[in-house]
């Protein structure tokens, strides 16, 4: 890997997808073994699911509510927990059978804009989750310095925010813009489902190469124009990274089919 030639496709295009192998070429401090115990840990978490993980799911009007002044409307008033944009994983079908008896009530145009589970590092073995946090993170901050060298300088402190998700069948992620920001280098996000279980599952990462795109529906504005998106297979090996420093680049994450459980990190870069 060419940084400087991936940081200028980077400030180009607003987005870069490499594979695991960049991770790599360089010495970063980690061991090959302790990034594959950490990615064992994270595979892991999968089977207790609805201990460790919360279910992230937000919906259009969540944060006004005016829907409750239409005096048509006739369907539930939202508990404390409906008001959430996350509750515990066990409660993701009540969200969601929520949303549909609001929809059914007056509000047709309620949708949901992502649903997707994220590991809570605070439960289960707490040890093995930060350690595996902490080894993913020391690649991702050396890499991150490598990919913009302004870094360097501020190496050990700049922020990272990562987080872990788990989407299965029905979890996706609308459109949407994260913002220019350039007190936020960037998002990286890294792909470590097991290849062997992806069978054009969806799931994948959607990149607008349009600087604005407000299409809701981007699956529409594909079969029109095919040639003004990027997807990433969300598989074992592939990561993208997406600059906040000069662009804004709309993206989404198409929904989940059949029994593919799409792992994922997720981390905000910046200092």
């Amino acid at each position: 890997m060419n940084y400087s030639q991936a940081l200028n496709t980077l400030q180009e295009k607003g987005y870069y997808i490499g594979t695991f192998d960049d991770f790599w070429q360089d010495d970063n401090g980690i061991a090959k073994e302790e990034w594959d115990w950490a990615v064992t840990v994270f595979r892991n978490s999968m089977k207790n699911v609805d201990e460790l993980y919360s279910y992230r799911h937000n919906f259009t009007d969540q944060n006004t509510f005016v829907f409750l002044n239409d005096p048509d409307y006739r369907g539930p008033i939202p508990t404390d927990e409906e008001k959430l944009q996350e509750v515990p994983y066990p409660r993701r079908n009540h969200r969601k059978e929520f949303i549909e008896l609001v929809k059914n009530s007056g509000r047709p145009q309620m949708r949901t804009t992502q649903q997707w589970g994220r590991l809570d590092l605070s439960k289960g073995d707490y040890e093995s989750h930060y350690k595996m946090n902490d080894i993913f993170n020391a690649i991702i901050r050396n890499f991150s310095v490598r990919l913009y060298p302004y870094l360097n300088e501020v190496k050990d402190k700049f922020m990272l925010a990562t987080q872990y998700s788990l989407y299965v069948k029905d979890d996706f992620a609308d459109i949407h813009h994260d913002g220019i920001n350039p007190g936020r280098a960037c998002a990286i996000i890294i792909y470590l489902s097991d290849p062997q279980t992806y069978n054009d599952d969806g799931g994948r990462l959607v990149i607008s190469k349009e600087h604005i795109d407000h299409v809701h529906n981007w699956e529409d504005r594909y079969l029109q124009f095919p040639d003004s998106y990027d997807f990433v297979k969300p598989v074992y090996g592939n990561y993208a990274v997406l600059d906040f420093t000069k662009h804004n680049v709309g993206h989404a994450i198409e929904i989940v089919k059949n029994n593919f459980k799409r792992l994922a990190i997720q981390t905000f870069v910046g200092p």
